[in-house]
């Protein structure tokens, strides 16, 4: 199982789609490459702009290995927070 993460920077509202989105993404752990395919499907539909930096929108793959409140709280805290 595959718990996906957005946190859009500033405003609590999603970017405009119709202009290239900054994201960064980060991956918690072994996710098989369900991680990049999915990102593969997102980009077919949205213009994004990898970045090292900070983003208008931060994507976290969190694979739940054994509880989902365990495995969630444990890739939070690893999360550069504002």
């Amino acid at each position: 199982m595959l718990f996906v993460m957005f946190v859009f920077e500033g405003s609590q509202k999603m970017p405009s789609l119709s202009k290239p989105v900054q994201v960064k993404t980060i991956t918690t752990g072994e996710t098989c490459g369900a991680d990049v395919a999915l990102m593969d499907q997102v980009k077919r539909k949205v213009k994004l702009e990898g970045t090292n930096q900070d983003g208008q929108c931060l994507i976290v793959f969190c694979p739940i290995t054994s509880r989902v409140g365990s495995d969630v709280e444990a890739a939070m805290q690893n999360i550069p927070c504002k």
